[in-house]
């Protein structure tokens, strides 16, 4: 008996996603990339301009790299490009009818010497255009020789509430209103002075401030105003603060009963240095910079996690400069320590402080790895543990032996710096980002740890598979190869299995 077909018996042929209001159409697009649902523009009439109406837009033109092609063919193909990702970037905003715009990511990275001053221009007056769709989080990385964004509405629009500049550098104009901007990140070169004050005052919202301060350039030679070199990062609900100082003589002061997370960095200063925190409710720190000229007004009693390196001034770091560091952080609960750091260190063990409260510590190798002396290093792990009695996690993150390659060399070594008493305590244990270089050495060092870690529970090292058939001294000790995993599957479980029964 055959049943006769109705018409809605065919579902195949029914449009359902047409009869889908476009709000709703727009919702589904904005899972795709912006190029591929520019593409539904081809299915209809209807469809053509939907792709343009997406809440968050995200543009991005990356140069073309061909190692057998010309570069000046290269160029010469990138700027055509450049023009239809402008002329794109146009249309969106043509036939966007008014929707506002909730995020907005232009991202142009540019790999030859020059490129034409219209294409500067064009990126300047359609980052204006945008502004006016309502923009609540921008984004904006320009990756340009020499460029640095000449659009001053960018710091007057109110309904911005995150703001992005990853460009060489931001010009700041003279009036900065931007009454409800919560996040700002940016780069500021030259006289920063008054630039870093007209954004604190113009943001009065502003919980995080991210900035990067290039003074290297800088040659003021007609002022010997004490006061014009004071860098004041005091905001008056700031929380989140990182400062990356490159070059230059300045003091900077961060002054804030609000601050809960500060990240300082100065590689290669090379000026004279002088920083000035008084910030008596932080609970994160972050500190990679010469360690002389720092004073700290006030006991860092809030401080839970912190993370101490010299960074790229290795030769401005002495002993008692980095005992003074640790004396400041001893209340944390969390610990990372560069390499650099510990072999400073080595020379004043017997005046470190007693870490009651650190449950986790990482090391970090070094910024000079062909020239930190890792033995010294390593030797002074032993006086730091011995001050962490509750010491429970301990991550090596890029960390190096040196030129320790024999096997007894190694053996005598890991006794010394971490000692089996030490070990056994230890319930978990991470490795991050190891040398390949150094990885039998490194398979050496987990071997080691696994046989003595009587209390480990927890072993996450990312080398290879070997790692699964040491011996171990804890039964319940359960190792987590996120490599291996990926590959393998179920293999590692099977293997995990073999290796306790064994």
């Amino acid at each position: 008996m055959m049943m006769k077909s109705t018409p809605g018996s065919d579902v195949g042929s029914v449009d359902r996603i047409s009869a889908l209001p476009d709000p709703l159409i727009c919702h589904i697009l904005s899972f795709l990339p912006l190029k591929e649902s520019a593409a539904t523009s081809v299915l209809s009439t209807r469809w053509k301009f939907l792709f343009a109406s997406l809440a968050d837009i995200d543009l991005q033109f990356k140069s073309t790299y061909r190692p057998n092609v010309r570069k000046s063919v290269l160029e010469f193909i990138d700027s055509q490009r450049l023009i239809k990702f402008l002329y794109l970037a146009w249309r969106i905003l043509q036939f966007r009818d008014g929707v506002p715009i909730t995020k907005l990511t232009l991202s142009v990275f540019w790999i030859y010497e020059m490129v034409d001053k219209k294409f500067r221009s064009l990126i300047d007056s359609w980052i204006s255009a945008a502004l006016l769709f309502n923009v609540q989080e921008l984004k904006i990385f320009v990756s340009i020789r020499h460029y640095a964004i000449n659009c001053p509405g960018i710091f007057a629009c109110k309904t911005l509430v995150s703001l992005r500049l990853l460009v060489v550098s931001t010009e700041v104009p003279s009036l900065v209103v931007l009454p409800n901007l919560k996040v700002l990140h940016m780069s500021l070169k030259g006289q920063v002075v008054d630039s870093v004050r007209r954004l604190i005052q113009g943001c009065p919202l502003l919980e995080e401030l991210d900035v990067a301060l290039d003074l290297q350039s800088v040659k003021d030679e007609e002022t010997n105003d004490a006061e014009a070199d004071v860098v004041d990062f005091s905001g008056p609900s700031i929380k989140r603060l990182r400062i990356e100082l490159w070059g230059g003589d300045c003091t900077v002061l961060v002054d804030s009963g609000v601050l809960e997370h500060l990240a300082y960095g100065a590689p290669r200063h090379d000026g004279e240095h002088q920083v000035i925190f008084n910030v008596p409710n932080l609970t994160h720190l972050s500190y990679s910079a010469p360690a002389i000229g720092v004073n700290f007004i006030q006991n860092l009693n809030s401080l839970v996690e912190a993370s101490i390196g010299a960074g790229l001034c290795k030769d401005q770091l002495n002993s008692r400069d980095a005992i003074v560091h640790l004396i400041r952080v001893k209340t944390v609960k969390s610990l990372s320590l560069g390499q650099d750091f510990l072999e400073a260190l080595y020379d004043s063990q017997d005046f470190l402080p007693i870490f009651k409260n650190l449950t986790s510590l990482t090391l970090v190798g070094s910024c000079y790895p062909d020239e930190t002396d890792h033995i010294l290093s390593w030797k002074a792990l032993a006086s730091l543990f011995g001050k962490a009695p509750s010491l429970e996690a301990l991550t090596f993150s890029k960390v190096c032996l040196g030129n320790v390659i024999e096997n007894e060399e190694l053996e005598c070594l890991f006794s010394e710096a971490l000692p089996i008493c030490f070990i056994k305590l230890l319930k978990e244990i991470e490795f991050k980002f190891l040398y390949k270089e150094e990885e039998e050495c490194q398979l050496k060092l987990i071997e080691y740890l696994l046989k003595n870690g009587k209390a480990l529970k927890i072993l996450m090292p990312s080398v290879c598979r070997r790692i699964l058939l040491f011996k171990r001294g804890s039964e319940d000790c359960e190792i987590i190869l996120d490599e291996a995993k990926k590959y393998f599957g179920d293999i590692c479980d099977d293997l995990q299995e073999t290796s306790r029964k064994g």
